[in-house]
């Protein structure tokens, strides 16, 4: 009883005693971060005042690394949670209109003088519920966001674009992706290795580049790793690449028109050596020694536009992105495993104002 109560006391001391602090590179107060009026001007002035438990809210701007320096990277704190996509102008006290689209957080490793930082955002040894929601990750020309020995990592509404080399690496850890876009970038864009465990629902992974034939542009090294609802096109390299040991289980999505070396559609998911799970998804090539099942090869999925993911507003998570399906001709249309929507409580892509996509039926349980 004792020990409960200790435990109890532990739990009301950290919530009782949360901050939120306030991050807008525009005002004019204080800059204490108490308020939206005295709000800190950096990102990494928040991060060194936060402590396990509270909250950073960011208004829309662009933030790069205090010190313009190669090894500068913001480092996200152990129980903080990072909140994204609030004006500028009036802050909004209440969050009913934070819209991480129309008020862009744009994390930035160019420093304008010809230099970029190497990495940008780095989880490491996190163990406390850690949340990043609404950013942008952008223009690191090594390790846009790294994830290293941490567990109860969330990243929601995550947009990571422009980056170069490894640019999503999760070493030892367990993060799970909702709700993200990864997208432009050139090198390997997803690196899940080492033990860790890690999980991508309702994402978007379009017009990477790898910089070598048959170089992956997702690969899964002696890990496990999971996708659901996932949209993975126009990419060009062996998109899925699981290699040693380890497990990939594949449900709800649709790989198309991904290349390598520009020339030729192949190799869309290749695993000889894992335990590898797929079903309920659209490829074009398929090549693995595990169970699959449910698959439609090489069936066209039928995009709204699959040349404009971003629609022509060129924002992600609004009602005219091209990576919508066509209604009523697409094949994917009512071929989702309904128990994994229900189990993930996973729509397909979610918009900036937290409805569902016009041309999207939640219920249908579509593949895209």
């Amino acid at each position: 009883m004792r020990k409960l109560f200790i435990l109890f006391f532990f739990f009301w001391t950290i919530n009782a005693f949360a901050k939120t602090h306030h991050v807008n590179n525009t005002a004019s107060g204080s800059n204490n971060g108490t308020s939206w009026i005295n709000a800190f001007l950096n990102l990494q002035n928040a991060i060194d005042s936060a402590r396990n438990g509270d909250t950073i809210k960011v208004a829309a701007g662009i933030y790069r690394p205090i010190g313009y320096n190669f090894y500068k990277f913001f480092e996200l704190k152990n129980g903080v949670i990072f909140l994204a996509g609030y004006s500028p102008a009036t802050g909004d006290t209440t969050d009913a209109s934070r819209n991480w689209v129309n008020f862009p957080v744009i994390l930035s490793a160019d420093f304008l003088n010809g230099t970029s930082a190497d990495s940008l955002v780095v989880a490491k040894n996190v163990s406390a519920l850690t949340v990043m929601d609404g950013f942008f990750i952008k223009d690191a020309r090594w390790l846009g966001l790294r994830i290293l020995n941490s567990t109860n990592v969330f990243l929601r509404n995550i947009i990571v674009q422009s980056n170069s080399s490894d640019v999503v690496t999760i070493v030892n850890s367990s993060p799970s992706f909702r709700n993200c876009v990864f997208a432009d970038n050139s090198g390997e864009t997803i690196i899940n290795e080492a033990g860790s465990h890690s999980s991508f629902y309702n994402c978007v992974v379009t017009g990477n580049t790898s910089r070598n034939i048959n170089q992956p542009v997702i690969v899964n090294t002696n890990a496990a790793t999971t996708f659901v609802n996932c949209t993975i096109v126009n990419n060009n390299g062996v998109v899925f690449n699981g290699v040693g040991s380890g497990s990939a289980t594949i449900r709800n999505c649709i790989f198309w028109n991904n290349k390598n070396d520009g020339r030729i559609e192949e190799c869309d998911i290749v695993s000889p050596s894992q335990s590898l799970q797929v079903s309920h998804s659209i490829t074009q090539t398929y090549y693995g020694t595990s169970s699959i099942n449910s698959l439609l090869i090489s069936m066209n999925p039928r995009f709204l536009n699959i040349l404009s993911p971003a629609g022509p507003d060129n924002k992600y998570f609004t009602s005219d992105d091209g990576l919508q399906l066509s209604i009523p001709c697409s094949p994917a249309l009512n071929t989702g495993d309904t128990l994994q929507q229900l189990s993930f409580q996973c729509p397909r892509m979610i918009m900036a104002s937290g409805s569902i996509p016009i041309l999207f039926d939640q219920h249908s349980q579509l593949i895209h």
